[in-house]
Parts: C-alpha cells; structure tokens; sequence
C-alpha cells in the first residue's frame, strides 16, 4: 500500500532501478486496479515486463468480482499472480476488532471472520473457473484455513499467507483499547491461532508476512475508533515466529523458500562459489527491543520496551554485509 500507488510500470521502473545496489533485494508488486481505486485494470502487462513480480491492491480488498476474474485471467497469460486481501466490506462494515466476546465487553464495532471467508470462497470460485493461480494475502481465521486446505485437496493452485502477530496474538489483548493491536485483519480468538499454526505446520499456510505497516505517532496515539490499523513488524518477525512455536527448518521455509518458489525467483544456496546471499540468526540470543535497537522511524508496536528471544546477527547479499551489532 505505498503513496503514490505502483499502477504503472515508470513507478516499477524506478523502484527497480532505484534499489539495485540495496543489500536486500527488493521486488516491486504492481497494482490490481489503477489507483487502487478497485474499479479499472492497472497496467499489469506492462508493470510485469518492468520487473513487477505479483499484483495487489494492498489493503484494498478488490469488491467488484468481475475485475478479479479479469485479473487473475490476465494476469495467467503471462505468467503473473493476483494476490487478494481477502474481506467483504459489505460484511465487514465499520469494523475495529474480531467480532467475539470481546468486542461485544469492550463495546467495539466488531469485524467478523465471516468477510474474509466470504471474499476467499469467491475468489476460490473464479480461480477454478477461470483455472488460474491466486494467493491469499494475511489469512486470520480458522475456517479461512479449512477453505484454502480443501481447494489444495482439490488440486487448485492457491498459496497463502499469515501475518505473524496473528500468530501469537488475540483479541485479549484488546482489553485495555491499546490501538498498537489494532491491524487489520484483526487479532483473532485463541482457536483460530491454533487453527493457523496447524495450518502452516501442515503445509496449508504456504508463508508468513511481517505485515509491517509503520505509522507516525498522531495516527496511532488517539481513540481506538479513529486508530489506524497496523503494526511495525520486521524487526520482531523472527522472534515472534520463535515464540510462536515454530522450528527453525519451518522458519526458513515459511519464510525464505517457499515465498521465492510462489514468486518464481530462485533459491540461493549455500556453497562455494555461488554468490552470499543469507543471514545468520541466533533463536537463543535475548535482546531488548527499545528506541535504541529500533530501527524504524515508527514506534507503532506493542512490543517495544520488551525482552524478545532470537536476533538476527548478520545480512550477506549483493557484496555487502549488515552486521547487527
């Protein structure tokens, strides 16, 4: 969801060109719809041949069912994937939490899970209609799991992916309206967070997402109503994913393989002679997230201030090396 869109292939082209030299690889992602407006094509063939390697509209879920299945159709001619934020806003309304128990106590605006499970079985429908690939962008309930697992049993081609807070946290800690937990989609019940994990132990969850969405203080320090969804993820992806329960063989494959494999960039490997692109990670290493190991302009995390176990230690790509001191 960037400012100005990328619904053109002179803002891929400058993305491209702009990062080159980078030490992280950095693979632009067009927009569906121009504008982000959801109601006319962006220029996906064009955008692809800049160096575009998938299409969203971000957090703009795409309503208009007839403009998805003319992506997704135009986008298989070549060789693009359409990934889709999965929620019905018809269904979702004015939402602010997972519609549950805790919503109704707190006497927050509910967004109930049945948006999401709505918008995935359409766009599941046109997909095997139109028999083109489709990815699901930061599923979040238990039965959006059990939708995604059937259509791989039926041999669609889907592939998905979770946010990693949705993975250790629920709409408990929406208790005391700390907007820092307020994302989009919401922080679910406890049985949908093990219904995730089992998800991506299984191999239905094909990858999880920092989901990092950094915002200035001023629209995060006010009422939880008027908040702005999302959390600052990158930094504490790898320790959450620890905490989360998951090995690091899992961690390497949710997080480094099978993402370049459903974006068909190659996989490095790790011998002599290839070119040095990895990090090296300790999942016993303690360290304190706090503004002096922050490294983002945005403090818009509720884990700021904590312990958290499992640092990145160092970055090796394009000639370049990032030690995390």
């Amino acid at each position: 969801s960037t400012n100005p869109p990328i619904h053109s292939k002179s803002e891929v082209s400058y993305i491209v060109n702009r990062t080159k030299e980078f030490i992280v690889d950095v693979h632009p992602l067009g927009c569906i719809s121009h504008n982000r407006e959801g109601k006319d094509l962006a220029e996906l063939y064009d955008m692809r041949m800049a160096g575009a390697l998938a299409f969203t509209d971000g957090t703009k879920p795409i309503q208009d069912s007839g403009l998805m299945s003319r992506a997704i159709l135009y986008a298989k001619g070549f060789g693009g994937l359409v990934f889709s934020f999965p929620e019905d806003l018809s269904i979702a309304g004015k939402g602010k939490m997972n519609e549950g128990e805790m919503s109704t106590f707190l006497g927050i605006k509910g967004l109930p899970a049945l948006a999401e499970e709505v918008h995935i079985s359409r766009d599941l429908y046109l997909a095997e209609y139109n028999d083109c690939p489709i990815h699901f962008n930061t599923i979040s309930s238990a039965a959006s799991v059990e939708l995604i697992r059937k259509a791989k049993q039926k041999g669609l081609k889907v592939s998905c992916d979770v946010a990693i807070h949705n993975l250790v946290l629920t709409d408990e800690a929406l208790h005391d309206f700390d907007s820092n937990y307020k994302v989009k989609p919401p922080l679910r019940s406890a049985k949908d967070v093990k219904a995730l994990i089992k998800g991506l132990n299984d191999g239905t969850i094909d990858t999880i997402v920092s989901q990092h969405t950094p915002h200035e203080i001023e629209y995060k320090d006010v009422e939880f109503e008027i908040a702005s969804f999302g959390i600052t993820g990158l930094q504490t992806l790898l320790p959450l994913a620890l905490k989360a329960g998951l090995t690091p063989e899992v961690l390497v494959e949710k997080l480094a393989i099978n993402s370049r494999q459903i974006l068909n960039l190659p996989i490095p490997i790790f011998e002599e002679g290839e070119k040095a692109n990895f990090i090296l990670f300790d999942i016993e290493e303690d360290w304190i997230f706090d503004s002096t190991t922050n490294r983002s302009k945005s403090v818009n995390t509720p884990f700021l201030n904590t312990t958290l176990k499992g640092k990145v230690l160092l970055a090796c790509n394009n000639n370049q090396a990032y030690i995390n001191h």
